[in-house]
């Protein structure tokens, strides 16, 4: 992909590896941006990063993951075809899932995870029942200026992990919808160490530890959604998306 038409950000969040003096090596790369900064956590670091991008669309990329070669032709092909504006672009584009332990894709991609066939090429909010209706931080797709509307209203030290399932929802009651582009543009990587899932016996298994952020998440959300300027039925059609997940939350079991 033309190097003046991409940027790489790249921030170091307080890494204690060799990560700082890797990075050296890229300074004055064109296209490249390094930021360092202490330990914030993951949302704070796709913060930082966005205080510095200045193209259109924003791609988020976590550390142990990978862009596929072709992803940014690729979205730029589709979000031509779509003529979306950058004001209300919310896209998730499908991703392989690898098992950190040996390095191999798992049969299973993250869009038959969610289910997304079901969905369609996009999913308003008013028909939406998933509680994650969306790719992991890796597969996310938003234009610059709505992202920043998200990053402006989460508290970036209440989500030190997890970034995908607050800045997805938040993005979700400002766009009021999410596109799919069913074409597997990266690599999500579930290691032993990840906090919400891990691979067992070539399957992708969920941790409970997302069970006990919803109430936050679902406290943050309403807020939200009462600070919006959205019409009667904007408003109805997303406090009714909210009342949705909160009982799905609640009927799922736990899985260890």
């Amino acid at each position: 992909f033309p190097v003046a038409d991409r940027e790489v950000i790249v921030v170091d969040d307080g890494s204690s590896d060799d990560s700082r003096p890797r990075l050296a090596a890229y300074r004055g790369t064109p296209g490249v941006h390094v930021v360092l900064q202490d330990n914030r956590g993951q949302t704070a670091a796709f913060a930082a990063a966005l205080l510095h991008a200045r193209g259109e669309y924003v791609c988020l990329l976590d550390a142990d993951d990978r862009c596929l070669p072709g992803k940014l032709q690729a979205l730029a092909s589709h979000l031509s075809m779509l003529g979306a504006s950058p004001e209300k672009l919310f896209l998730c584009h499908d991703l392989e899932i690898v098992d950190g332990a040996d390095g191999l894709p798992i049969a299973d991609r993250w869009f038959d995870i969610i289910g997304q066939r079901r969905f369609g090429a996009h999913l308003h909010v008013a028909a939406a029942h998933h509680f994650f209706p969306f790719s992991v931080s890796s597969g996310m797709v938003f234009g610059r200026s709505l992202l920043n509307r998200v990053m402006a209203e989460v508290p970036l030290w209440e989500w030190p992990m997890g970034s995908d399932g607050v800045l997805g929802q938040a993005a979700m009651m400002m766009a009021g919808e999410v596109h799919y582009l069913p074409q597997v543009l990266g690599s999500y990587v579930v290691h032993g160490g990840n906090n919400f899932a891990s691979i067992q016996n070539g399957a992708f298994v969920q941790k409970p530890v997302w069970h006990g952020r919803w109430p936050k998440k679902l406290r943050f959300l309403e807020l939200l959604v009462d600070s919006l300027p959205l019409s009667e039925r904007e408003r109805d059609d997303r406090v009714a998306y909210l009342a949705r997940i909160e009982h799905a939350v609640r009927v799922v079991p736990l899985q260890g």
